[in-house]
């Protein structure tokens, strides 16, 4: 066994609950760069609220023209002929100064200026609409607190009732100084932060939550946002999830994607019109906004078309491609992504068929290409779960990271403000997890009980058949982790291949994890049940490692046997 320093966000069972109505409205926010959501449980189940616009996914964009302020579809309306004066992607520019700015997405929106040592945005206002414009610096803090009011203010209008707080998630990589800045812009909107809980943390809680099944399992959480991506390894034993690795690509993402659409169709356009309308501002803005719409109608159909009136030089632009050509033309980005995924494997010191689950979140994980390159990953009995999968989300992979923030919303929503704030105030502690598998013989197969990394203390209730002869012995195991391979021969070929001049197929090789058992750590023996009695086995490790096996019938004939390894 090993000590592994672990965050953990423990919740106790004793809360004591509020007796004022303090915190009775609580919602979950998912704040991303390009996008934001909000969700809320009610009556036991949690979906994504519609703002005042009828909209689930709310651009996280700010426009200024004259006296006015957009937020949201109406902002990004704004960016095709009014760039300059809109703001974007600043949720990864809270907690950063200027100095630390050494990437931005704001490509196409008003860019980033040092204000001060920090990070702001220099726009043009009007007090009213008799006045002259006069240029206003505009903080990332304060696009930041202006977002999540307009938010917060639909979330209200929506429910009609004044909410109170939020559980919002947020990427593994944002450091301290981002978590802080975050809550500090939450609580200036009016938001006060409950918790923050991890990205990947939030997207199984959905699905838990959603499916009502909650196994161990190692999960990969990939969730490839607009503008970013990051992947996790997450183990999920008992209900505690823990974060064995997670890597990010700060320059991976749906941007990427759409931009292999611009690229395309640009030199189309050129070839046809002997102009290139990349060169252009406001003709790239309207290419890229079309691109947006080809892309994820992609998602779903084989074919897509693209069509902008008054592309550049008041010449019309339409044309189509099928998915197969996007997939060729975004073939180096979709590959950036499938190895981001191995490098996460790889970092948890894993194999691919170590991996139970593969989740793909995220609005750019709807491509189809995505999951079939998932599925040349990792093995068969690997579940890939995606919008495009055999094993298909029930969940939007847009709203994943909102719905789970909203399930935690609801778990802890009622409890008094202090004493949520006391135990889930994240502290690094000193958890032990097993190295070695734990279980028992089950014939001549062995049924692993606690898996490695399970985290202790930990407590497993299974069933054990007893044999047609009549009484039990039980022995458990310390199991050693091997590699089974199998190799499977290809099918016969009939004669005319025989004689083709291909060459012959390689046996497949199908590699899995098993566990074999070595260390006989402790027996339990019944010897007066009844033949083929149903016997229920308790078996609990402590902190310290040590086993604690009971033992009983369940037919309540025979001898109830308990017993501690030193």
């Amino acid at each position: 066994m090993q000590l592994k320093l672990t965050k953990t966000l423990p919740f106790s069972e004793n809360f004591i609950m509020a007796d004022s109505e303090e915190y009775k409205t609580v919602i979950g926010i998912s704040f991303g760069n390009q996008n934001s959501s909000i969700a809320f449980n009610r009556d036991g189940k949690t979906d994504v609220l519609a703002n005042e616009e009828g909209n689930r996914q709310i651009p996280s964009i700010l426009s200024y023209h004259g006296d006015q302020e957009y937020h949201g579809v109406q902002a990004r309306g704004q960016l095709v002929r009014n760039a300059d004066n809109s703001v974007t992607n600043f949720r990864d520019l809270l907690g950063k100064s200027h100095d630390e700015l050494t990437l931005h997405h704001c490509h196409y929106s008003a860019n980033p200026v040092n204000v001060e040592g920090q990070i702001g945005f220099k726009i043009t206002v009007q007090e009213d609409e008799e006045s002259d414009p006069k240029e206003k610096i505009l903080t990332a803090h304060e696009a930041s607190v202006r977002h999540l009011r307009r938010l917060t203010e639909s979330a209200e209008d929506f429910l009609g009732t004044k909410v109170n707080g939020c559980v919002m998630s947020v990427p593994v990589y944002f450091t301290d100084a981002q978590r802080k800045a975050l809550e500090s812009a939450a609580n200036e909107a009016g938001l006060p932060v409950l918790q923050l809980i991890h990205d990947p943390a939030a997207v199984i809680l959905a699905l838990m939550y959603s499916e009502e099944v909650l196994i161990d399992k190692t999960v990969v959480v990939a969730n490839f946002g607009a503008t970013r991506s990051e992947v996790s390894v997450v183990s999920v034993k008992g209900g505690l999830m823990t974060i064995l690795a997670s890597v990010h690509d700060e320059n991976l993402g749906g941007e990427q994607l759409t931009d292999v659409l611009v690229n395309f169709f640009a030199k189309e356009f050129e070839k046809k019109n002997g102009i290139d309308p990349r060169k252009n501002a406001r003709s790239l803005a309207k290419l890229r906004a079309q691109c947006e719409i080809t892309k994820r109608v992609l998602s779903n159909g084989t074919t897509a078309s693209a069509a902008v009136d008054s592309l550049a030089d008041g010449i019309d632009f339409h044309s189509s491609i099928n998915r197969l050509r996007y997939d060729l033309a975004a073939s180096a980005t979709l590959n950036r992504m499938a190895d981001l995924v191995t490098e996460a494997v790889e970092k948890a010191n894993m194999e691919p068929f170590d991996i139970s689950e593969v989740i793909l979140a995220g609005g750019a994980s709807n491509t189809p290409k995505l999951t079939s390159l998932m599925e040349s990953i990792f093995p068969e009995q690997t579940i890939i779960r995606s919008s495009s999968s055999v094993t298909p989300l029930q969940l939007d992979p847009s709203e994943l990271t909102a719905i789970g923030s909203g399930v935690q919303a609801s778990l802890i929503g009622h409890f008094d403000a202090a004493d949520i704030a006391a135990s889930t105030d994240a502290q690094v502690v000193d958890v032990p997890h097993l190295t070695a598998p734990i279980g028992i013989n089950e014939g001549e197969n062995f049924v692993t009980i606690f898996d490695i990394e399970t985290a202790l203390p930990a407590r497993k209730t299974v069933e054990v058949i007893a044999p047609k002869e009549g009484a039990a012995f039980i022995p458990i195991y310390e199991a050693e982790r091997s590699v089974k391979v199998t190799k499977v021969e290809p099918e016969p070929i009939d004669e005319e291949e025989a004689f083709s001049d291909d060459e012959e197929e390689e046996p497949e090789e199908i590699k899995e994890r098993i566990a074999i058992p070595k260390t006989l750590i402790a027996t339990i023996t019944l010897p007066d049940v009844s033949p083929n009695a149903k016997i229920e086995l308790v078996l609990q490790i402590d902190a310290e490692g040590k086993l604690t096996a009971s033992a009983r019938p369940k037919d309540g004939k025979g001898t109830n046997v308990r017993g501690s390894t030193a």
